[in-house]
């Protein structure tokens, strides 16, 4: 990822992306995931298990072992996916420009993007 701060342009090395990411799962996982009431969580379920099986069957015909998609014995789907998800996400942040604007002479942010098409 690089962040472009008001013109000053910042390399994220790959191992700061990667606790990003680890901070993420973990504020869900703990914070916000258990806030989520049992039914909300079982309806979740469904879904994480249909996309989990959209993988798999996706790897399978590309000649690959679906199988690896699946969440460990007892492990909850939903938070099985998030990992997934998350680590896509972390394999576009390297092409991600994160662009930070503040206001001149504040500590005020101006603007804040991060383009969906970035390219790098």
């Amino acid at each position: 990822m690089i962040i472009d701060f008001d013109g000053r342009v910042l390399t994220v090395p790959a191992h700061v992306e990667q606790e990003v990411i680890n901070q993420v799962y973990a504020m869900i996982k703990d914070k916000v995931y258990p806030q989520i009431p049992q039914p909300g969580r079982i309806a979740m379920m469904m879904y994480s298990r249909g996309k989990l099986r959209d993988m798999e069957i996706a790897l399978n015909a590309a000649g690959y072992d679906g199988k690896k998609v699946r969440p460990p014995t007892g492990d909850d789907p939903n938070l099985h996916y998030l990992k997934i998800m998350l680590a896509e996400t972390l394999r576009d942040m390297s092409n991600a420009v994160l662009e930070i604007t503040t206001e001149q002479g504040t500590d005020t942010v101006k603007s804040f993007s991060l383009p969906i098409d970035n390219q790098g």
